[in-house]
């Protein structure tokens, strides 16, 4: 399948258009290559649209981030086996539902010397 990215840059134009509040913005989700459409390709041309981007795994994340794609990057997916490095070194965004997770990216952060890891919270187990 092909995309065309002036119609997915339109779209997400009107989008953007009916949201009534200045400070929501969009996030877009890129999980499985953008289903399949080209996850680098996708974020490129929703850079300046986006507020950020989410996708499944830390894989995912990393590819963008090497691509040079700068915005926040939730990873959605809450099993970050042994990518807890990962995630830190590359500024990802992990969606956390275990208190174990919060330790782990803890010392990832002290390993690399990072002041500070964003998290998103899911429900904690």
């Amino acid at each position: 399948a092909e995309i065309d990215l002036a119609a997915l840059r339109r779209n997400a134009d009107a989008i953007k258009a009916t949201l009534r509040d200045p400070g929501v913005g969009m996030l877009a989700v890129l999980k499985a290559d953008a289903y399949g459409h080209g996850a680098v390709a996708c974020a490129q041309a929703l850079v300046k649209r986006a507020w950020g981007f989410a996708v499944s795994l830390v894989e995912e994340g990393v590819e963008l981030r090497r691509a040079g794609i700068d915005q926040p990057i939730v990873v959605l997916g809450c099993y970050y086996g042994l990518s807890h490095r990962d995630v830190v070194a590359y500024r990802l965004t992990p969606v956390v539902a275990e208190h174990g997770d919060l330790a782990r990216l803890a010392r990832a952060a002290d390993d690399l010397g990072v002041a500070r890891v964003g998290v998103h919270r899911g429900v904690l187990s």
